[in-house]
């Protein structure tokens, strides 16, 4: 899959940067509040049209979830 601007396709990086902004609008506090998020985030974006058909849906939330971590060591300062 390549990103190119004029199709529907999402970047993981676009995604990560609104779910990093919203986690700390939210107050994300937990793993398991992360994880909604990105249901969430993921579920806005497929019904809006913003993802293409090809989009990997599984493989962009893995991706995401994996990155746990840095939002958490984010949301800490």
């Amino acid at each position: 899959m390549t990103y190119t601007p004029n199709s529907n396709n999402i970047s993981q990086q676009t995604l990560f940067d609104e779910v990093l902004r919203r986690a700390h609008e939210e107050g994300i506090t937990s793993q398991v509040e992360y994880d909604a998020l990105i249901d969430e985030l993921l579920q806005e974006k497929e019904s809006r049209g913003e993802m293409g058909p090809d989009e990997d849906s599984e493989q962009l939330r893995a991706d995401l979830v994996m990155h746990w971590g840095d939002v958490q060591r984010s949301l800490d300062h």
